[in-house]
């Protein structure tokens, strides 16, 4: 199965808009995912990262293989069960 690419957007303090952070990629079967905040965007989130431990707003990729591959930032904004039902 081929990586799927995502688009992150973020909120950040005062904006009445998103700005883009970066890009997610992940393959459902096979991990690990990664993220790279936007080149032109990085200043932007040095002080307000996505998460100051797993994705510090930094140039290189960042890479995930616990949780299915999954950063937990993003594993927080997707519905659960309770969400769900």
């Amino acid at each position: 199965m081929p990586a799927t690419s995502h688009a992150v957007w973020a909120w950040l303090p005062g904006d009445l808009h998103p700005t883009r952070a970066g890009v997610f990629e992940w393959t459902a079967d096979r991990g690990p995912g990664t993220f790279r905040y936007d080149d032109a965007q990085r200043a932007l989130f040095r002080p307000c990262p996505l998460d100051p431990i797993q994705l510090p707003a930094t140039e290189r990729l960042h890479k995930q293989v616990k949780q299915e591959g999954i950063f937990a930032v993003f594993r927080d904004s997707a519905p659960d069960g309770w969400g769900e039902r």
